[in-house]
């Protein structure tokens, strides 16, 4: 038996860091040492489909393969390990993920589910958003505007129908989409549900479309519209999952959303 001399640091979302793994489809990172043989970024040379072994590395989720998209070398001794999470996380609520390499081995045991997904963003903490009518990147230099929609990235944003396909980019067709659970703006109810929340700070966003980028692995896509009257300037965007919860009777009181996990925060620029 090949003694584990791999040592995983941290197994978190891949856009937001966020502890955990995320459901079936999503990416994954590991940060670990142990690994050799790895100079610089180690890419697959095809995306169809992505391979189960780069560099020698394998990597498994409740001993289910899963397909890599990146081994790198961080320096310090330090590895990162970039991968799509395979079916088996459904198998246990809390996964165990190993990774092996050239006889080598290590796993960490109980690793739970993020609550929520992650969004996408660059150094400066600015969101992966596009403007949907002309896809153009949502930047300082080119910000969104009242009224209109704009699409966020990230991963782990929850299932879709049909299922996230895993290993391979996802088709145009079928339209891969999300459950529609968010809650409205300057909307009442009267009902207990889970439910997920987009919003500016203390303003919820309406969501028109939640569910898989086509012609990428693993990343899930936001549509919303942006609020009017919104102020000009960097506003903070964030996804958060929990319940709309209301007092039994004979309490009459609005039902209130009650936030049970929140993503992380990526900054829109709003003219």
């Amino acid at each position: 038996m090949a003694r584990a001399q791999i040592q995983i640091l941290a197994v978190v979302n891949s856009a937001s860091y966020q502890a955990g793994i995320p459901e079936p489809g999503s990416l994954a990172t590991i940060f670990c040492t142990g690994l050799t043989g790895v100079a610089g970024i180690v890419s697959p040379d095809t995306l169809t489909p992505l391979p189960l072994e780069l560099a020698g590395v394998r990597v498994t989720v409740n001993f289910g393969a899963a397909p890599l998209l990146a081994v790198a070398d961080l320096g310090a001794g330090v590895q990162q390990i970039n991968f799509q999470v395979p079916p088996e996380r459904l198998l246990a609520q809390l996964s165990t993920i190993r990774v092996t390499q050239h006889g080598s081995s290590g796993k960490a045991d109980s690793v739970d589910y993020p609550g929520v997904g992650g969004f996408f963003s660059d150094v400066e903490g600015n969101a992966a958003a596009i403007h949907l009518a002309d896809s153009s990147a949502v930047t300082p230099q080119n910000p969104a505007r009242a009224g209109e929609l704009i699409a966020a990235y990230g991963t782990g944003l929850g299932s879709t129908y049909p299922p996230k396909p895993i290993g391979f980019p996802a088709p145009a067709k079928p339209i891969f989409q999300g459950v529609m659970d968010f809650t409205e703006p300057n909307t009442s109810y009267n009902l207990d549900m889970p439910a997920r929340q987009l919003s500016f700070e203390s303003n919820i966003i309406h969501v028109s479309f939640a569910g898989i980028a086509n012609g990428f692995a693993g990343v899930d896509e936001i549509v919303f519209e942006l609020p009017v009257g919104l102020s000009s300037g960097s506003h903070t965007l964030r996804l958060a999952a929990g319940v709309i919860a209301c007092s039994p009777p004979p309490f009459a009181q609005a039902c209130n959303f009650q936030s049970k996990a929140i993503s992380n925060g990526v900054n829109i620029q709003v003219q």
